[in-house]
C-alpha cells in the first residue's frame, strides 16, 4: 500500500514535501509554546509588584515570541494542509484518468463480466483512498513523528537511561501496530468490495425496475441489497 501510494504521488513529491515541512514547523512551534508561556509567567511573577511602566524587557520579548509562535503555527499548519490537499486532488485526478484509460483498453469480455456500477465505484470511491491518505493520514504521521523526535530529545536531555528504556520498547509497539494494521487493512479491503457489490445490486435493481415491478420482485431485490449492505457492515 505504501509503495503504491508512493508511485502515485511521486509526480507531486515537491508539493507533498512542502506540506510536510510546514506541518513539521507547526508541530515544533506548538511544542515550544508551553516553554515560552512558562518563561513569560515566571517573568511576570518575578516583577508582579512593579507597575506596567516598569515591566522588564523579558516580558516584552516573551510576548513577542508568543505572538510570533502562534502566528507561525497557524500559518504553517494551514499552508501544510493546503499543500497536502492540493497534492491529493492532483494525484486522485491522475489515478482516475489512468484507471479509466486502462478500463477502456481492457477486453470486452472482462468489461461485460463486471457490473457497470462496480467499475464506476472504482473510479469514484476507491480512488478517494489516495486523497484520504494524503489529507488525513499524512498530517497525523508528520505530527506524530515530530512529537516523538522532540520528546525523545527532551527526554534524553533529562534522563538518558529513561530514554533508552523507552526506545527499547518501541520495536515491540511497532510490531503490535503492524499486526493490527494488517488485520485492519484486510477488513477495509473486504468492506470496499462489499460496498461495490451493494452499489452494483442497487444499480441493477434501479435499471431494471420495470421488470422488477412486473414480476413482483420488489421485496426480493430489497432483501438482496440489504444482505449486501449487512456484509459490508460486518467488515467495517
Amino acid at each position: 500500500m505504501v509503495s503504491a501510494l508512493f508511485r502515485v504521488t511521486r509526480p507531486h513529491a515537491l508539493v507533498i514535501l512542502c506540506g510536510c515541512i510546514c506541518l513539521a514547523t507547526a508541530t515544533v512551534a506548538e511544542l515550544w509554546l508551553p516553554a515560552v508561556g512558562a518563561a513569560l509567567l515566571d517573568a511576570h511573577t518575578a516583577h508582579a509588584g512593579a507597575g506596567m511602566e516598569a515591566a522588564p524587557p523579558a516580558i516584552d520579548r516573551g510576548l513577542l515570541t508568543l505572538v510570533a509562535l502562534i502566528s507561525c503555527m497557524a500559518i504553517a499548519k494551514h499552508a501544510g494542509e493546503y499543500c497536502l490537499r492540493l497534492a491529493g486532488e492532483r494525484a486522485v485526478s491522475d489515478v482516475r484518468v489512468r484507471l479509466f484509460r486502462g478500463l477502456i483498453a481492457s477486453e470486452v469480455v472482462r468489461l461485460d463480466s463486471t457490473p457497470s456500477a462496480a467499475l464506476v465505484s472504482v473510479l469514484t470511491s476507491d480512488v478517494e483512498a489516495v486523497h484520504y491518505s494524503l489529507t488525513w493520514h499524512m498530517p497525523r504521521v508528520v505530527r506524530s513523528v515530530c512529537m516523538c523526535l522532540v520528546s525523545a530529545a527532551h527526554m534524553a536531555r533529562l534522563s538518558p537511561r529513561l530514554t533508552a528504556l523507552g526506545l527499547l520498547a518501541a520495536p515491540l509497539i511497532g510490531l503490535l501496530a503492524s499486526l493490527v494494521g494488517r488485520v485492519v487493512k484486510e477488513l477495509a479491503k473486504q468492506h470496499q468490495v462489499q460496498l461495490g457489490v451493494a452499489a452494483a445490486v442497487a444499480a441493477e435493481g434501479i435499471a431494471s425496475v420495470r421488470c422488477v415491478k412486473a414480476f413482483g420482485r420488489e421485496v426480493h431485490v430489497g432483501d438482496q441489497y440489504e444482505r449486501a449492505v449487512d456484509e459490508g457492515r460486518r467488515c467495517a
